[in-house]
C-alpha cells in the first residue's frame, strides 16, 4: 500500500508554525529548543520538519478524513444550535 503526500495539517503547508494567534505552539517551540519561555513568534513546524507536507499511509489518511468529517459535522451542529437560540 503506497503512502500519500499530503499538506501538513498543523501548519497547512506554510512550513512555519503559527497556530497560536500568529505565534508558534509550545510543541514546535520546544522541538527547536526554544522551550516554553522562548520569545520567537514563529518557528519551523515540528510536525512536518518544516517541509509543509507529510507522507501518510492510506489507512492513516482515511482516519484523518473521518476525523475531519466528524469535526465539521460537530461544528455544523453547534452553528445550528446557536442559530436556533438566537
Amino acid at each position: 500500500m503506497p503512502d500519500t503526500l499530503i499538506e501538513c495539517p498543523h501548519c497547512h503547508g506554510e512550513k512555519i508554525c503559527k497556530v497560536d494567534h500568529g505565534h508558534s505552539c509550545e510543541v514546535c517551540k520546544t522541538a527547536v529548543g526554544k522551550g516554553r519561555k522562548g520569545t520567537p513568534t514563529a518557528v519551523r513546524c515540528s510536525y512536518c520538519s518544516g517541509h509543509g507536507r507529510l507522507w501518510v499511509s492510506e489507512k492513516r489518511l482515511a482516519e484523518m478524513q473521518a476525523e475531519q468529517a466528524e469535526a465539521e459535522a460537530a461544528a455544523a451542529e453547534a452553528d445550528a444550535e446557536e442559530a436556533a437560540e438566537a
